[in-house]
């Protein structure tokens, strides 16, 4: 420091909390052809910009979903693994962040 004293710093990168999603949609003639992408999108949008240790609000997932037209949510489910999803929260650790990605949202027909 500006004293000549030696201070040891450490850090440490969050751990990674994979989000996956399951969705059913209703669509209508207003849902464009590119609704999935763009749904997929704004999910990834939204989680991917969540703070360390904020966790996954389950009724928070609408907002960047219905930010697409022509469609009716009959399922969202989420959570940490593919093979166990809930409609609920998701709590992350204060050390971790919550992340998705294309390849973790699905939609089923």
């Amino acid at each position: 420091d500006s004293f000549g004293y030696v201070r040891n710093i450490k850090f440490s990168r969050p751990e990674e909390v994979g989000i996956y999603i399951q969705l059913r949609l209703q669509t209508n003639e207003r849902f464009p052809s590119d609704g999935e992408e763009k749904i997929k999108q704004a999910l990834i949008d939204y989680i991917n910009s969540l703070n360390m240790g904020e966790d996954v609000i389950y009724s928070r997932l609408y907002t960047p979903i219905n930010s697409v037209p022509g469609h009716q949510v009959n399922e969202l489910l989420i959570g940490t693994s593919p093979a166990v999803l809930h409609a609920g929260n998701i709590e992350i650790n204060y050390d971790q962040s919550a992340k998705t990605a294309t390849n973790r949202i699905t939609f089923l027909v």
